[in-house]
């Protein structure tokens, strides 16, 4: 539960009291998830609509892995926002896609990152190698240091507004 503004303290305990007792009478245990997605795979489910739409996911560590700010920089370099190369790469210069992102998810064992597109359904499979090639040039590429500098100052700013978003303070409280 996340709470705040003018509540009664008491009256607030009692009433998340009564509706999650059912949660403290049973025993809950988390268990830690291991990565063995070792292989890609592919889910296709066609529909009858005008566009076509492309998930591309991984499973990646949770909230309390180190390596989750290295996973927030590539993922803002990648496909987090309208500078990101996705979006400049395969929307802006090849106007192959309506919309094109990436974001991550930390719970507190796993995680997930995707990679999203809309595109049209002529440009489905071109769209996919040109998220596929934009990925390789990340991994066999260096990043410049100018190019690292704005992204962290991007997660920074982005870190800052979402201070002023109840939403996100509410998952951010779950999370930990």
């Amino acid at each position: 539960f996340s709470i705040s503004g003018c509540v009664e303290h008491n009256e607030t305990t009692n009433l998340v009291n009564k509706y999650s007792s059912e949660f403290h009478s049973k025993s809950h245990s988390l268990n830690n998830i291991i990565n063995n997605q070792y292989t890609p795979q592919s889910i296709i489910k066609k529909k009858k609509f005008e566009q076509s739409h492309i998930v591309l996911a991984r499973r990646i560590p949770g909230i309390k892995s180190s390596d989750r700010f290295s996973l927030a920089l590539i993922n803002n370099m990648l496909g987090d926002g309208m500078s990101s190369r996705l979006h400049q790469q395969i929307r802006e210069k090849k106007g192959m896609a309506y919309n094109i992102y990436s974001t991550i998810q930390f719970l507190s064992d796993c995680g997930a990152f995707y990679i999203y597109a809309a595109t049209n359904h002529k440009q489905l499979s071109n769209t996919e190698k040109l998220i596929k090639e934009e990925m390789l040039k990340m991994i066999n590429s260096k990043i410049t240091n100018t190019e690292l500098l704005k992204v962290k100052e991007q997660l920074k700013s982005s870190l800052i507004i979402s201070l002023e978003n109840m939403s996100s303070n509410m998952q951010s409280q779950a999370k930990t």
